[in-house]
């Protein structure tokens, strides 16, 4: 990175995210305190009149400004952190922490990093300046604050480390920086304020969709009433919500993809990163259609594909072999529409005994099944009822369909797909089932590339 060129300019402004958390407003701080250094008239700017809380409440005793200017002009030349972003403005640079994110900006770092102020801090070191107390705590703060205090996917171990190392030198207490991390959510707040926690917005080709997500604490919360508020609030060019719940205590992140017409539930163990791990995969979800992209990515990878199914009868295998070229991806698959089949084709009694047939459990072990027994790259479990519950399964419920996908090449993931209106015909809500299953396998397939 060189900066000579960018002192030419009058006045840089410094931007961050639509979602002005801890990092992404110390790292306006900061990159604005390193480009005065190097002679450059740079001042950190806020988008909207919204500040992150934490911030506002410590900046006092680190010694920042209270206030910041709000808006850019059209004008304005821009110098971006901790997010990677198309503007009108002309944009001279940009620090971030997200490397799968590329751009051919000048004066572009985007590396791996606890949080985008660490690769501020680490290059401004690398330049021999030296970095005041109070800035040095922000940054520590900014680490501990944007991987909810080294749990989530985004912490790195040497980062860690480095926090530890350098509060024991201050003199300071790494468990207050800790309990302070994990950031969880006001259970105080009004409901429908408390869902929308930290809400972030993203423009896709498919229309606005928006984020929020909440800290719990080993407190449960009202899941149902979130997603018929949220899916309440949809409309207009927003067409989906991501709401994440991530469980400091149990470890444990789940997360809904909320649409007028359905919802998709997901859990992992650990917690995980919004930027790093999820909206990737939902935004590959988004742009993705069952026209014969799953086909073409197979191929390409040299790949190959198997599946059991049962509601879906074979549906998405049959779709992946609508399109040429589809001989060399897929092997094969079942279709088993009966407890007994299942069992026949090798999903064990206990676990449709344990967990129902119904269940993202047996979805799992039908995927796996079927991964084995063809001996695929990946392959995909189907379970569930349509527009009519299975009076031979006390525990199925209408429009609620189970899948997952296995691999040891691709993550694995499972997922409870919930239809909000069955009164379609059963044909079309199978239809688009498979499309939303398709969907899910191409955002698996690209997660990686």
């Amino acid at each position: 990175m060189t900066f000579d060129g960018l002192k030419n300019y009058k006045k840089i402004k410094i931007i961050g995210h639509n979602l002005r958390d801890f990092d992404s407003m110390m790292s306006g701080v900061l990159l604005e305190f390193v480009l005065k250094k190097l002679g450059v008239n740079a001042q950190y700017r806020l988008i909207e009149d919204f500040k992150d809380e934490f911030f506002t409440k410590v900046r006092g005793k680190l010694g920042f400004d209270a206030d910041f200017p709000i808006g850019i002009e059209k004008d304005d030349v821009l110098f971006l952190v901790d997010h990677t972003c198309d503007y009108d403005n002309k944009i001279v640079g940009c620090f971030d922490h997200h490397p799968k994110v590329s751009r051919n900006w000048d004066n572009y770092l985007n590396i791996p990093r606890s949080a985008c102020a660490k690769v501020i801090y680490d290059y401004a070191v690398g330049l021999g300046i030296d970095i005041p107390k109070n800035y040095l705590i922000g940054v520590i703060l900014a680490c501990y604050c944007d991987t909810m205090s080294f749990i989530t996917t985004k912490a790195l171990p040497a980062d860690k480390k480095w926090c530890e190392e350098t509060l024991a030198k201050l003199g300071l207490d790494s468990r207050e920086f800790e309990n302070r991390g994990y950031g969880v959510t006001d259970k105080s707040l009004p409901f429908s304020d408390y869902i929308r926690s930290n809400a972030k917005i993203y423009n896709t080709a498919k229309g606005v969709m928006k984020t929020s997500y909440i800290v719990t604490d080993g407190c449960d919360f009202d899941a149902d009433r979130c997603v018929k508020e949220i899916k309440n609030s949809l409309g207009g060019e927003a067409r989906l919500w991501c709401f994440i719940a991530a469980d400091v205590v149990k470890k444990h992140t789940r997360v809904y993809l909320i649409t007028p017409d359905y919802h998709i539930f997901g859990g992992a163990e650990g917690i995980l990163s919004r930027g790093k791990d999820i909206i990737p995969f939902v935004l590959n979800f988004l742009a993705s259609e069952n026209d014969g992209e799953l086909t073409g990515l197979l191929i390409d990878g040299g790949m190959t594909f198997s599946s059991m199914e049962s509601c879906t009868s074979g549906a998405v295998i049959s779709a992946v072999t609508d399109y040429e070229g589809s001989s060399a991806a897929v092997k094969g698959g079942f279709v088993t529409y009966s407890n007994e089949t299942k069992i026949k084709a090798g999903v064990r009694a206990e676990t449709i005994e344990n967990n129902g047939v119904y269940s993202a459990r047996t979805a799992c072990e039908m995927a796996k099944v079927s991964r084995e027994y063809y001996d695929t790259d990946i392959s995909v479990g189907v379970t569930g009822t349509f527009g009519n519950t299975d009076e031979n399964n006390p525990d199925s419920v209408a429009g609620e369909i189970y899948f997952a996908v296995d691999s040891d090449k691709y993550p694995k993931c499972a997922a409870k797909l919930v239809w909000h209106n069955v009164a379609v015909s059963r044909k079309e809500i199978k239809r688009r089932t498979v499309d939303v299953i398709i969907k899910t396998l191409c955002a698996v397939v690209k997660f990686n590339l």
